[in-house]
């Protein structure tokens, strides 16, 4: 199941400026300083002139996925709830919304262990990624209130993974094999095994009974081509 997503953190579009609007708005600042217009304009002329030349391009998909936006919208209103209140991990990767949510009192652990002891119980979010099923056994086992904030595409991942493993099917996870979404799915499927590559599809050994599962974050055309080398070499692979 793979989804779109951009961890850029800008939840407000920017509109394409034309380039010669863009210019003369420039050029109108840089002779908005007080001083002789010819004395401001001129000695910015080259910057001016590539400005005016310059495209601006704005990206296709801008903003969270909806599994972080959803994941932050949980951390914000888990912190209003008051008491000690934990991220594992990094919940996103922009600096300014971590800075937020540290300020709303959100602290990150990286380990189930570093939970401290002896205090009020505490909440722990899941971030979208999820975790593997021996993690959240660790976080309910140190007393935590585990407050789950997988991706709703990650958990029907995950299930998947389970439901074909107990079957005896080869689960194949195609992504970054060192990221956490990946290493969490593999944890809902013993003997599951991560490739990145088509190249790294081509010399994997397969079973009777495969099925792959892509990262949610992974390119389609990337996944697409580790498809057709799997079905290439065995026709009857699950596309989960």
């Amino acid at each position: 199941m793979l989804c779109h997503a951009d961890t850029g953190g800008f939840y407000r579009e920017t509109a394409l400026l034309d380039n010669r609007a863009l210019g003369l708005m420039l050029s109108r600042r840089m002779c908005c300083t007080g001083a002789p217009a010819q004395r401001t304009l001129w000695p910015n002329a080259a910057l001016w002139l590539y400005l005016v030349s310059m495209q601006v391009v704005r990206a296709k998909v801008l903003g969270f996925c909806p599994g972080v936006r959803r994941a932050v919208k949980l951390a914000e209103d888990s912190a209003s709830l008051g008491g000690p209140l934990y991220v594992l991990g990094q919940l996103v990767h922009n600096p300014r919304v971590s800075a937020n949510l540290a300020a709303l009192g959100v602290r990150s652990i990286e380990r189930p262990e570093d939970l401290p002891t002896g205090g009020p119980p505490a909440r722990v979010i899941i971030r979208s990624h999820g975790v593997t099923p021996a993690v959240r056994e660790q976080l309910e086992a140190a007393g935590a209130q585990v407050v789950d904030a997988t991706c709703p595409r990650v958990a029907a991942n995950q299930k998947l993974a389970a439901q074909y493993a107990s079957k005896g099917y080869l689960v194949i996870i195609a992504g970054d094999r060192g990221h956490g979404e990946t290493l969490g799915l593999a944890g809902y499927a013993p003997g599951s095994v991560i490739i990145s590559t088509a190249h790294e599809a081509q010399g994997l050994a397969l079973s009777d009974h495969c099925i792959v599962l892509a990262q949610t974050t992974m390119s389609e055309s990337e996944f697409s081509a580790i498809l057709h080398v799997l079905r290439q070499r065995q026709p009857d692979v699950v596309d989960g």
